[in-house]
């Protein structure tokens, strides 16, 4: 492969897609396109969904930063770099690294939407006198309040849920509340 971002700005227009719909389809067509024909249309059908997203507005805050940074014009770049593949393992090779980068984009937006839920659920229970430094008390205090969160944050109760189990992340969040405890002298 010749540039190392080949299929860098398609690949957040998949990754998009995949974040907002919670679906595959996208990224497993395009990974398993036999042909450049097949692998273009793949693009082309992405691209024609991607728009309609657009124009729904239904792109939330996470990936709005993503799709915001979609240069078009090197999309144009690589859609025509796709379509100059002359031999089936470059073609396999670019249409790989579009996949795996979509997948690596998405799961990016995943994660900083979750920190980003656990962080409005950690103030939410400061506010209330609630928080709780302790990571089992925390997830008990998040579990047993989850409907009133979930309706004060406008946030499905399962996403709540999913916070109150995520060890790894309430644990970085009692640390980063510490840290901010310390340097505001508190």
């Amino acid at each position: 492969m010749g540039n190392l971002d080949e299929g860098e700005e398609i690949s957040k227009i998949f990754a998009v897609l995949l974040y907002s719909q919670g679906s595959y389809t996208y990224v497993d067509k395009l990974s398993q396109a036999s042909s450049k024909d097949l692998a273009l249309f793949y693009v082309r059908e992405a691209l024609r969904d991607y728009n309609s997203l657009l124009n729904s507005g239904k792109i939330d805050e996470d990936a709005q930063y993503l799709s915001n940074s979609i240069n078009f014009s090197k999309a144009e770049e690589e859609i025509n770099q796709l379509k100059s593949k002359s031999n089936t393992p470059d073609l396999r090779e670019m249409v790989s690294y579009i996949s795996s980068q979509a997948l690596v984009k998405a799961a990016g937006l995943k994660s900083r939407a979750a920190y980003n839920l656990g962080r409005s659920v950690v103030n939410w229970l400061k506010s209330k006198g609630k928080f709780r430094e302790d990571l089992s008390a925390l997830s008990s205090e998040i579990s047993s309040n989850a409907a009133e969160i979930s309706k004060d944050l406008h946030v499905d109760i399962k996403e709540i849920e999913t916070i109150s189990d995520n060890r790894n992340l309430l644990q970085y969040l009692v640390k980063q509340s510490k840290e901010t405890a310390g340097s505001q002298g508190v």
